[in-house]
């Protein structure tokens, strides 16, 4: 993890942004229909966007997947 994205991922926000994600997709990876264990920002965090919480926080720059 990148250290300038640690706060955000130890975010409440984000905490329950992920397990609301997760639970709209039954836990299932988007890609293959596996067991899915990440969240995956399509769009990546990076230092100039990772407090724009239309990327980091909107259900639609999110992807479930396994590993």
């Amino acid at each position: 993890m990148k250290e300038y994205a640690k706060g955000f991922y130890n975010s409440p926000a984000w905490k329950k942004c992920r397990l609301g994600y997760m639970k709209s997709k039954s836990f299932m990876c988007e890609r293959c229909g596996g067991v899915a264990y990440i969240v995956h920002h399509k769009k990546h965090i990076s230092p100039q966007n990772v407090h724009d919480a239309n990327i980091t926080l909107s259900w639609s720059n999110l992807e479930a997947l396994c590993q």
